[in-house]
């Protein structure tokens, strides 16, 4: 009887073969890249220790403009497409509708228990990333010229799409969809969200602190919420991307991305590196959060304040990839002044968040704690009627505020909160036990 078995190690996951209990070898394909003149080529490692070609030329030529993260995207698709193949021992031309099937649940992580087979995996993946990683590998595949109709079938299925606004209606939509796809179900509840009250507390929380990182702590919360900044952009900022205008009545923020950058500290939708206007984005601060900045910045640089131990890590591990002649380092530091990683500021807000009584959802993989506050800077501007008078004037606020690509990604905040849809139902309900609504 053949076993397959996944398991972790230093580059991933690997997948142990048994026949019999007995270990037969081992599938280690993993991804890796390499830093050369400024460009991160990023490549698959196959079982044998060579580079795919193939996927090499895929991601680093024919793809070579996208954004970083997509092509890392990209190669973790790849990754387990090829993870697969030397599990069927086929190339990818000999592949029929029973592969792709298993493919499909191969990437779902799907656990399967048989007469003469099994299959044991350790990572579970949603519908969504299924049908993201198959627009890969159906992009892939075309690009090897390898026609596959198994990937390529489509239906036609209607589809319930809504538009925002009082009096707006929910249309049905026909439209052709992948038949390998799976169906993704919508969240009736927007994302969980700090309230105005919430961040109050929190500030004023933080400020009982008694320690040099109490103003660090307090300008991240407000760049999260006051200005709807993501963790990553936060922590990816350095001193050369805080500029004050030339009379001094604003300062602004430069996102963009930069090739010392750790995976957590990149900006979403800039570019691999500055080029052009498109690869930055540019946010404007009050002129009393560009101050405070400046105040942070020259008490963490003052040389009474740094032993010799935190200055080494300062000039080795804190300087980041400039733009101009000066040099330049990070700006959000740690205790022992290296970069502040993302589970270090998620540690230290969901302990905010238990101390001030907000509650933190264990059952998730991904807390998301940090995201919160911009999902409540969307939340506070679309309940704001002194921002737009209307609803739908206020949703193109939030769109513009939050820098969103789409009106589609900011309609979320439309929905109700699960505190909001609770009321709703107890205030029906009382209605009907009393003979009508409350004015």
């Amino acid at each position: 009887m053949k076993k397959v078995v996944e398991e972790k190690w230093i580059k991933g996951n690997y997948y142990a073969i048994y026949y019999d209990d007995a270990l037969s070898h081992r599938i280690n394909v993993y991804r890796d890249s390499v830093l050369l003149n400024e460009y991160k080529y990023i490549f698959i490692i196959l079982s044998d220790g060579s580079i795919e070609q193939n996927i090499f030329k895929f991601i680093n030529v024919y793809y070579r403009d996208l954004n970083e993260n997509v092509r890392e995207q990209i190669a973790s698709a790849l990754k387990l497409l090829y993870v697969f193949k030397e599990l069927k021992m086929k190339s990818l031309e000999e592949f029929d509708v029973i592969d792709i099937k298993q493919l499909s649940d191969f990437i779902l992580g799907i656990n399967y228990e048989g007469s003469t087979s099994s299959y044991f995996f350790k990572e579970r993946r949603s519908n969504k990333t299924h049908n993201l990683y198959f627009g890969h590998i159906r992009r892939y595949f075309s690009f090897l010229k390898i026609d596959n109709g198994n990937i390529e079938n489509k239906s036609l299925v209607q589809i319930r799409k809504s538009g925002f606004g009082m009096l707006s209606h929910t249309k049905v939509v026909h439209t052709n969809r992948f038949d390998i796809n799976k169906k993704i179900l919508d969240n009736a509840y927007e994302p969980e969200a700090i309230t105005n009250n919430d961040y109050h507390k929190i500030i004023k929380r933080i400020k009982k602190d008694n320690h040099i990182l109490v103003n660090r702590n307090i300008i991240i919360i407000r760049l999260m919420y006051e200005y709807g900044l993501r963790i990553g952009e936060v922590l990816g900022l350095t001193l050369e991307d805080l500029l004050c205008d030339e009379k001094g009545l604003y300062g602004s923020l430069i996102l963009r991305n930069r090739m010392s950058d750790k995976k957590y500290q990149h900006a979403k939708s800039c570019g691999n590196q500055f080029v052009s206007e498109k690869d930055k984005q540019t946010v404007i601060i009050s002129k009393d959060m560009y101050e405070m900045i400046k105040r942070y910045i020259s008490r963490i640089n003052n040389p009474l304040r740094i032993s010799d131990k935190c200055l080494n890590n300062y000039q080795l591990q804190a300087k980041a990839t400039a733009f101009s002649e000066a040099e330049n380092y990070y700006i959000f530091l740690n205790k022992n002044y290296t970069p502040l990683s993302s589970s270090g500021i998620t540690k230290l807000i969901k302990r905010y968040f238990t101390e001030c009584g907000i509650s933190v959802d264990r059952d998730k993989k991904q807390l998301g704690v940090c995201h919160r506050f911009r999902h409540g800077t969307a939340k506070f501007i679309l309940q704001n009627e002194a921002i737009a008078p209307t609803k739908e004037e206020r949703l193109l606020r939030v769109k513009e505020y939050l820098r969103h690509k789409s009106l589609e990604s900011t309609c979320v905040y439309t929905k109700p909160s699960k505190e909001e849809n609770i009321n709703n139902q107890l205030k029906i309900q009382k209605a009907i036990n009393f003979g009508g609504l409350d004015e």
